[in-house]
């Protein structure tokens, strides 16, 4: 019975089991957890490389555009911080990047480099701004749009990565010595773009894991015998292998 087939490759697939259970808190079971993150690094390696490539592109453009801006030390400390600690870390990426085990090294790797890259922007930020140059606070909600859809990270990673920009630019705005009102202002715009980055970030995740189970299940599907349920060839040879 062809009803009896469907039913069982139901009850035996661990994607049909996830998608009947739903994932709200975007997590599945290990196994297809693991599963999902290694598809998904593959997937997305050659346009996260690219990525990097532009933000390596934009930071040199930034570094340029700071020596206009600023004059005296604290044009070297913002120059200093974007080719000392900026891009060494987007270059790191970039390698990792190039690397045959590229995905699941990325995967390790971008969790701390994001942030790191993030609280270095947040920093060059600061030292500008506490020399009179307040116009590069728009990096800092570009960074955090940058961690929300370009750098590779799941949602809570990049989640993470923004929650502590957030509270270092907080905290370390007025240490810096800014205006009480101008951190505040500016840490509510940023609190703002997370809101939106994260919202867009969650339906996307969501889609990409719903996406992914579709996928599975097919293949699932395609793997037995419509008749009677039995693997077929093809899973034979494969389980061989």
């Amino acid at each position: 019975n062809p009803d009896q087939t469907q039913q069982l490759i139901v009850d035996e697939s661990p994607a049909a089991r996830q998608l009947r259970a739903g994932f709200p808190w975007l997590r599945f079971e290990p196994e297809l957890e693991r599963e999902f993150r290694r598809d998904h690094a593959r997937a997305r390696l050659q346009q996260i490389r690219f990525n990097v490539y532009l933000a390596i592109a934009l930071t040199l453009a930034f570094a340029g555009f700071n020596t206009l801006l600023l004059q005296g030390p604290g044009a070297r400390t913002v120059l200093a911080l974007q080719f000392g600690l900026l891009l060494p870390v987007l270059l790191a990426a970039a390698v990792i990047s190039r690397r045959h085990d590229g995905p699941s090294l990325l995967t390790r790797a971008a969790p701390v480099l994001v942030p790191l890259g993030a609280l270095v922007v947040v920093a060059i930020e600061l030292t500008a701004a506490k020399h009179g140059v307040t116009l590069l606070f728009s990096t800092v909600v570009l960074t955090a749009l940058f961690s929300y859809f370009l750098a590779g990270l799941m949602f809570y990673e990049a989640v993470r990565a923004n929650a502590l920009v957030l509270v270092a630019y907080f905290a370390f705005g007025f240490v810096a010595g800014l205006k009480e009102t101008e951190v505040v202002f500016n840490t509510l715009v940023l609190i703002a773009a997370n809101l939106v980055g994260a919202t867009v970030a969650y339906s996307v995740e969501t889609l990409l894991r719903t996406h992914f189970l579709e996928a599975q299940l097919l293949s699932e599907t395609a793997a037995r015998d419509g008749l009677t349920g039995l693997y077929n060839r093809r899973r034979f040879d494969e389980h061989l292998e």
